[in-house]
């Protein structure tokens, strides 16, 4: 009985000496120390406020995470453990893509660090042409296109801000053979335009809901009436193309004060218009740069017939998110877009027929989506009849 007591006790000692090591060996809990972020953006950023953007702190040391968020000015306060951490900022506003990073980063003291933010344009991917209407019509035997305009639709499940995409025309008639144009794509993969418009905004100002759209005409007004039945109305349009330098041979443009105006960034023929027979097509696209950059490093100079140099632009094939070949049916010579752009074409007989191009569509899901293969001649239909924009009382829903 002794023998088991000693031997028992025994025991019970190597326990409490065991218990009383591991106590010891526990660390005592780290310190802690004010840290207060400060996320800069670049000069010259047009966002107003960085409120909501996420920033993540990754303890390396135990692998946890402590998630906050800046505030409008950008600035992030927290206490945090005393150890080494990669802190990272990204987030999304508008059409900005946000993000900063920190790498090994040690807090062992109260302290204040300034991230610079790198911003840069997300891609707005999923915006195609609804639809174009540049034939124009006959009213009372006139012939006249003051009602043209375009569709441009999110064909996207998510939303995409449309601010700072641009609208362009080619240089290059497709119903006339090889050129200089011609020669420029194929050589440099760049389509050369005859103008550009851009939509309007800071980044965040014109969304495009899954399945919305955006009417651009190129005069938002009603021109629908007694001498004109077969123009219709487009005063509840979304953006309205003015130019109030217009060449006077084609009359005083109205600008509607309800309607914002889409920027000019060149045109080579001062007025907007275009072709009523379509053969110089349309293009959608992105410019992923400072505008001043992107018409630096894409100049186009030529001399004209008339022995004129002449000061163009053009787009990198790259940068286009959507483009229809239209033309005047059986009379196209030499594409003015490439097949990886639009493999065939849409015609039209004739022009001041009234005839709309207009996308295909397909239901999936219980949504309208626009069939875009590519291939106008498949995804498109040339139909009789614009359609009407009427102004409506609630014209932020897009």
């Amino acid at each position: 009985m002794k023998k088991n007591f000693l031997f028992f006790s025994l025991v019970l000692a190597a326990i409490m000496s065991l218990l009383s090591s591991c106590a010891k060996d526990t660390p005592d809990a780290p310190e802690q120390y004010a840290i207060t972020i400060r996320a800069k953006l670049p000069e010259g950023s047009t966002i107003e406020s960085l409120a909501g953007i996420a920033i993540e702190f990754l303890d390396l040391r135990t692998q946890q995470k402590v998630e906050k968020q800046l505030d409008k000015a950008g600035v992030c306060s927290l206490s945090l453990d005393a150890s080494v951490y990669t802190i990272t900022i990204r987030g999304e506003i508008g059409n900005n893509s946000i993000v900063a990073i920190k790498e090994n980063y040690s807090i062992a003291e109260n302290t204040t660090l300034e991230l610079p933010l790198i911003v840069t344009k997300i891609r707005p991917s999923g915006l195609l042409f609804k639809e174009v209407f540049f034939n124009g019509e006959t009213n009372n035997g006139q012939m006249m296109h003051p009602d043209q305009y375009f569709v441009i639709y999110n064909n996207s499940d998510k939303v995409v801000y449309a601010d700072g995409v641009a609208f362009g025309l080619a240089a290059h008639a497709n119903v006339t053979g090889e050129d200089t144009f011609t020669e420029e794509l194929t050589k440099n993969n760049r389509i050369v335009l005859s103008m550009i418009y851009t939509i309007p905004g800071n980044g965040s100002q014109y969304p495009i809901q899954p399945g919305g759209q955006l009417v651009i005409a190129g005069t938002a007004i009603n021109h629908h009436d007694a001498e004109h039945p077969n123009s219709v109305d487009l005063s509840g349009a979304d953006l309205e193309v003015y130019e109030p330098d217009q060449p006077a041979n084609f009359g005083q443009d109205v600008d509607n004060p309800n309607v914002p105006n889409m920027v000019k960034i060149f045109n080579r023929f001062g007025v907007f218009m275009m072709h009523p027979r379509g053969f110089i097509p349309p293009v959608l696209f992105e410019i992923d740069e400072p505008i001043e950059t992107f018409l630096a490093k894409n100049k186009f100079e030529y001399t004209n017939n008339d022995g004129e140099n002449i000061m163009l632009y053009a787009v990198p094939v790259e940068n286009v998110l959507d483009g229809i070949e239209t033309g005047n049916t059986g009379n196209m010579k030499v594409k003015s877009l490439p097949v990886t752009v639009d493999k065939s074409m849409i015609g039209v007989p004739g022009c001041h027929r009234g005839i709309l191009i207009l996308r295909k569509t397909e239901e999936k899901n219980g949504r309208t989506y626009m069939i875009d293969t590519n291939d106008s001649e498949n995804d498109c239909i040339a139909r009789q009849g614009q359609n009407s924009f009427p102004a409506r009382s609630n014209r932020k829903v897009h």
